[in-house]
């Protein structure tokens, strides 16, 4: 049997794919290397 849904909000964005902005910019910024913020 499937759960139902539930009415109340997520407690954060669930991101489908990886967002590599931060450390883009931490790139772009001079710093290196980059640990990706899912590995600090």
């Amino acid at each position: 049997m499937a759960r139902a849904r539930s009415d109340s909000p997520l407690l954060f964005e669930m991101v489908e794919k990886p967002d590599f902005s931060i450390e883009t910019k931490a790139m772009a910024d001079g710093l290196w290397p980059v640990a990706g913020m899912d590995e600090a």
